[in-house]
């Protein structure tokens, strides 16, 4: 390759990043630590949080994602993604609830829940 074209391919390479610019989506993950259940939203996303227990199993459940990830500790205790934005963790895995909804205008309704929790807004007017 000349110095030409390699001073070329670098610049379009640059202006790529500057003008494409976007991130890929990170998927909110959903982890289980020591009985806590960890929900972690993706960056950029208005969340529409609700987690809800019925029957013995927790339902996290954000219409606003398009994916989740579940960590390790979410797995060996059963937990399961249902659809690209919903997961179910059994109750008897859970004692306590960690909810980081981050940037934008987020939704959190826990109203079903019987553990405590503890929930981070981040910026944005979040309804909580």
């Amino acid at each position: 390759m000349t110095h030409g074209r390699r001073i070329a391919l670098v610049a379009g390479v640059v202006a790529l990043v500057i003008v494409g610019g976007s991130r890929p989506a990170v998927a909110a993950a959903v982890d289980v630590t020591n009985g806590e259940l960890t929900y972690t939203a993706g960056v950029s996303i208005a969340n529409a949080l609700v987690v809800s227990l019925a029957a013995g199993t927790y339902t996290v459940d954000d219409a606003a994602e398009s994916a989740f990830s579940l960590g390790a500790g979410a797995v060996a205790v059963g937990c399961l993604v249902v659809d690209a934005n919903t997961v179910t963790c059994p109750e008897a895995a859970v004692n306590s609830l960690n909810v980081n909804v981050g940037d934008l205008a987020d939704s959190v309704d826990l109203a079903t829940i019987v553990d405590p929790a503890t929930i981070t807004g981040g910026t944005g007017n979040d309804v909580l």
